[in-house]
């Protein structure tokens, strides 16, 4: 990777919703323009930039810059720095107006919009209004930098760092500290690993509620990729530990005495596990029940079986949850319909579960000639429910 300084001299092309750009820039020791491609947020002429990247040939443009990171500096000579106001950058500024700037406060001009931008009033033809419009856009363009410096910083590549800024704006410093994890869900392109990489740059702990959370849904994904539309409570605490490298031996132990110091007391707690604190559950145990608690997934109950006499919980996204339900009444409704009747259906939420009712769907299918298909269980193995389908 090298770092070279340039000035952007013309913009070819510029995608609005990515940032992606293909720029000429100036380069000491160049004497014809470069091009300069990459992922980059508001950038206009006469920005002053420090890329780091690689030099490539492309064999249909020829040689250019690939930017794998960059920020945005201010420039120092009074040329420069009229020719940065004049892009366009800074609402408010043009050429004329950043002439007249330049010429009244010359190498000091940044410092003076930066820390007393009410001189500007000093300059022949520029009001109030104005200055109001310069420093609001003035604020913007650090607000980007700051950004773009904070998120590059943590491990964001500046196509990531381009998407965040169009996602959250200004907030986007403040919303990725909260919680890194939302990326996996708000940034297209950004899965858990990534997210989880940038989490660990900021210093999140592995066994971090927040990161369980995510790693639980990470896991139903993976687990729906393959096929599974539910994961039954054991096996999803067993994938998402594996998948997060946590250790869930504490659950393994029920049988032990744990110590638990607070100040200068000790207090002996048996049997733990068994019925434990919230805040003693291991930490994808923890997240799990605050996620089933807040509604962010939905559990069902089998109905016992005669391999197991005992219900399981089979935890569901939510999409699957409905998705599988709305299946089994309009499995109902089919039958129905070709007798002639409809035949009142219970909400599968209730009671028992939903189980019931996608039993009897399956019956009324089978013996009236529309046949439906459900694998049933949740186990890795493939006995978990795969799909619905059916054929008339």
């Amino acid at each position: 990777m090298e770092k070279i300084r340039c000035v952007v001299e013309r913009i070819t092309y510029q995608n609005e919703e990515n940032g992606w750009s293909v720029l000429r820039v100036s380069v000491k020791g160049y004497k014809d323009l470069v091009t300069l491609v990459g992922n980059f947020c508001d950038i206009k002429v006469g920005a002053t930039l420090m890329v780091e990247g690689e030099w490539r040939m492309d064999p249909k443009f020829g040689k250019q810059i690939k930017a794998e990171s960059w920020t945005e500096e201010m420039p120092s000579s009074i040329v420069g720095i009229e020719k940065y106001l004049g892009s366009g950058l800074i609402k408010g500024i043009g050429p004329v107006y950043a002439k007249k700037i330049v010429a009244k406060f010359g190498e000091e001009t940044l410092q003076v919009i930066e820390e007393d931008i009410q001189r500007l009033g000093e300059v022949d033809g520029i009001g109030k209004k104005r200055i109001d419009l310069i420093a609001k856009s003035w604020e913007k363009q650090k607000d980007i930098k700051d950004i773009m410096i904070f998120l590059q910083g943590n491990g964001v590549s500046s196509a990531y760092a381009t998407k965040i800024y169009k996602t959250y704006g200004k907030e986007s410093i403040q919303k990725v500290q909260e919680n890194p994890y939302r990326l996996a869900d708000d940034i297209w392109g950004i899965g858990f690993k990534t997210a989880d990489s940038i989490a660990k740059n900021m210093g999140y702990a592995d066994n971090d509620i927040r990161r369980c959370k995510s790693g639980i849904i990470y896991s139903l994904n993976q687990l729906a990729n393959e096929g599974h539309v539910f994961a039954v409570r054991e096996q999803l605490i067993k994938e998402t530990n594996e998948r997060l490298g946590l250790d869930s031996s504490i659950s393994e132990h029920s049988s032990e005495q744990y110590e638990l110091i607070q100040g200068n007391q000790t207090v002996l707690l048996e049997q733990m596990v068994a019925d434990p604190a919230p805040q003693m559950r291991p930490p994808v145990e923890q997240a799990l029940e605050e996620m089933i608690s807040s509604d962010d997934l939905k559990v069902e109950k089998t109905l016992p079986s005669n391999d197991s006499k005992e219900e399981e919980e089979c935890i569901y996204l939510p999409p699957f949850y409905f998705s599988e339900i709305g299946t089994a009444k309009k499995l109902l409704e089919l039958n129905a319909a070709r007798q002639g009747w409809r035949q009142p259906l219970r909400d599968p939420r209730q009671g028992k579960g939903g189980h019931g009712c996608h039993r009897e769907a399956i019956g009324h299918t089978i013996r009236r000639g529309t046949t439906g298909c459900h694998h049933h269980g949740g186990k890795k193995q493939g006995d978990g429910v795969d799909r619905w389908t059916w054929n008339r």
